[in-house]
């Protein structure tokens, strides 16, 4: 069986929109949360390199995280400063890892292509249960990425603040019910996040997806990097 950790948080009152619904979830200092699952690779310092369908070079990419964005657009940047690493001042990104040795940048487009990626869990995120997990984000001012993704070889800024989507699903990428939308990320040193969410459904795969800003009816380029996923939480009272 399992061994279950049981915290008692010991911070300050927070509140997080679920924006697929109109529930608020409060976590204050006399609730109690576990420790449900972890995600493979959070800091996404292992690495392995896959062959890109078009240009049929080797990308170095996230191991445990799938790439479902547009195979015909860029991946999702993998920033570390190892030896095997692609330069990160190519794409003009200033941001050292929050934690570590590697984050991802993900963009959306003005094509309104947004890029996102996957993970399978160990286990299922359970229906009506209460989960929350942290992550580390922030918006590079000076980005640099293709104008059209790999069909053209011109770069434009990607300087815009976009929204993290988080998605529950039953295979990679599959986008079966949106979890909980983070704010527009518009700060350019990192900062700590808490996501909380509560499925209708049981999913074991989640899907992290850029979306442009709510209300926005013409797309653009934007931004976001994120580095030190925590465990997800399942919420055991919340008095």
């Amino acid at each position: 069986m399992r061994n279950r950790l049981f915290l008692i948080i010991s911070i300050s009152l927070f509140i997080i929109n679920n924006s697929n619904s109109q529930n608020e979830y409060q976590i204050n200092d006399s609730t109690t949360y576990e420790i449900y699952t972890n995600f493979k690779n959070p800091s996404f310092e292992e690495t392995h390199r896959i062959r890109n369908v078009n240009s049929k070079n080797l990308e170095l990419q996230a191991l445990h995280w799938i790439n479902c964005g547009n195979p015909f657009e860029s991946a999702p940047t993998l920033v570390t400063h190892d030896s095997f690493s692609d330069d990160p001042k190519e794409f003009n990104i200033e941001h050292e890892p929050h934690e570590g040795v590697a984050y991802i940048n993900m963009v959306v487009r003005d094509n309104k292509e947004c890029e996102c990626v996957s993970q399978r869990l160990d286990t299922f995120l359970l229906e009506n249960e209460v989960y929350f997990f942290k992550l580390s984000a922030v918006m590079s001012e000076d980005l640099l990425s293709p104008w059209n993704g790999r069909i053209s070889k011109r770069s434009s800024p990607y300087n815009k603040p976009a929204i993290l989507s988080i998605y529950g699903g039953n295979d990679f990428g599959q986008q079966l019910e949106l979890l909980t939308n983070t704010e527009a990320i518009e700060n350019t040193d990192w900062e700590e996040l808490i996501i909380s969410f509560s499925p209708s459904q049981n999913y074991q795969y989640i899907t992290f997806s850029l979306s442009h800003k709510e209300y926005i009816f013409i797309p653009y380029n934007g931004n976001m990097c994120i580095d030190n996923l925590s465990p997800i939480y399942m919420v055991i009272n919340n008095n």
